[in-house]
């Protein structure tokens, strides 16, 4: 059985829109796969990563964020069986220690961020002698997400 609340009227969920999202499978009933378009343009640039989110990130993985996200709910993925941490340092070496203490299986964050910048630099710092390692897995003009393995 189905309930479904309005508070206002949404030209984004009509009968036929139910209708659709009732022959989805539970893996595909999220909203950045609806692709509304009365959601403002800010949460739209988030559909990209979310999709990603949600398709990739398994049963127990940990996904560090490093910034206020705009939700929290599309973070984790659709089984609800992941974890989030929100991870932030001002050092390299303070983040990395942070990243290890949560358990970090994969990191979000902001494009040309610090932290985005010290993944891409990653590559540099095990000639130096850095053990952990950053695969990026995901990129668009907001968000990076990279595979973190612990050194």
């Amino acid at each position: 059985m189905l309930y479904t609340c309005f508070a206002l009227p949404s030209p984004a969920v009509t009968p036929q829109q139910i209708e659709k999202f009732l022959a989805l499978t539970a893996h595909e009933r999220t909203i950045a796969r609806q692709g509304a378009f009365n959601i403002d343009l800010q949460a739209r640039q988030e559909y990209g990563h979310w999709i990603w989110i949600s398709n990739n990130i398994q049963k127990d993985d940990v996904l560090a964020f490093t910034f206020e996200p705009l939700f929290h709910a599309p973070l984790w993925n659709s089984s609800f069986t992941s974890s989030i941490a929100y991870v932030k340092a001002d050092e390299y070496r303070e983040w990395i220690k942070a990243l290890n203490g949560a358990g970090t299986t994969h990191v979000l964050v902001r494009t040309n961020s610090r932290e985005d910048k010290w993944i891409r630099a990653s590559y540099s710092l095990q000639w130096l002698g850095a053990q952990e390692t950053f695969k990026v897995e995901y990129a668009d003009e907001n968000y990076t997400i990279a595979r973190y393995q612990r050194g």
